[in-house]
């Protein structure tokens, strides 16, 4: 079991991923042991403030859309049993626009509007710089939904969602009694798991997997969580949101916590995200 010292010893970061300011390039390498360290990425950043970044057209999510853009078409997927999609809802849905408020052991905190330099949501402490989103709330609590951010760090992509870890296949995707792990990034829209750019693989100038229709909300206590769909067995498995801290900062999820922290020899918190509507962000929010 790699302890934290040697998880951390073998990643060499050159500017720490929780900066908030996304000008600068730096270099990110993997370990040179046999397991992938945290943020697998190897080779130069690219800055996600640069303009050709921010003007970019949105990527396309459908195989017509490649073929007329001169792409070639998506691999074929090859999930068993249930496809990942969310069923579309015969009833109308509630709009709600809000921030999502991140609490873990006494800390109280937002999901930011900022991303790190790894195109990765973290935390921040302040509402003012929190993250303005929305959704349609479907009347069906068990069905899954998109969150569209309004103040997010590329228009390109607007929606809330997740990425595995850096060059994982379909079979390292989080499923009961793995310590596999997702992360969380700005999005196209996509209810399946599907190849594809997001903020994340601009900025390790890649191409990975992503989905966006992942969110549930507790009518009752706002709380916001998951559903995941594993593509082996198309069962749902139950995922803990987790906030990496320290200098890796990155707001992420797993099937298994305890075995996450137990195979990396760290303390990463649970965290609970709750969905707090109408609250004040930008200049003069307090």
């Amino acid at each position: 079991m790699p302890s934290s010292a040697c998880l951390f010893k073998y990643l060499s970061v050159a500017l720490a991923i929780v900066a908030p300011v996304l000008g600068a390039t730096p270099t990110v390498t993997t370990r040179s042991e046999g397991i992938s360290s945290l943020f697998p990425v190897g080779g130069p950043v690219k800055s996600l403030t640069d303009p050709a970044v921010l003007a970019r057209a949105p990527a396309p999510q459908t195989n017509a859309e490649r073929l007329r853009r001169g792409l070639s078409p998506f691999k074929p997927r090859s999930f068993t049993r249930n496809s990942l999609h969310a069923r579309t809802s015969a009833t109308p849905c509630t709009p709600h626009t809000g921030v999502i408020k991140i609490t873990y052991d006494g800390f109280e905190g937002y999901v930011p509007k900022d991303v790190t330099v790894l195109g990765l949501y973290a935390s921040t402490s302040v509402v003012a710089d929190a993250l303005s989103v929305t959704f349609c709330s479907p009347s069906d609590i068990d069905e899954a939904f998109d969150i569209t951010t309004l103040n997010g760090p590329l228009p390109t992509f607007p929606f809330l969602g997740l990425v595995p870890r850096f060059g994982d296949d379909i079979s390292l995707l989080p499923h009961p009694g793995s310590w596999n792990y997702l992360h969380f990034t700005a999005t196209g829209q996509s209810p399946d798991l599907i190849q594809g750019d997001s903020a994340f693989s601009v900025a390790i100038s890649s191409t990975e997997k992503f989905r966006s229709t992942i969110w549930k909300l507790n009518p009752t206590t706002n709380e916001l969580a998951i559903k995941w769909v594993d593509p082996n067995s198309g069962n749902t498995v139950d995922i803990a949101i987790f906030l990496i801290i320290g200098e890796y900062n990155a707001l992420s999820a797993t099937g298994d916590l305890a075995l996450f922290n137990s195979h990396w020899g760290t303390d990463f918190p649970q965290v609970t995200l709750t969905f707090q509507e109408n609250a004040p962000v930008g200049p003069g929010a307090e």
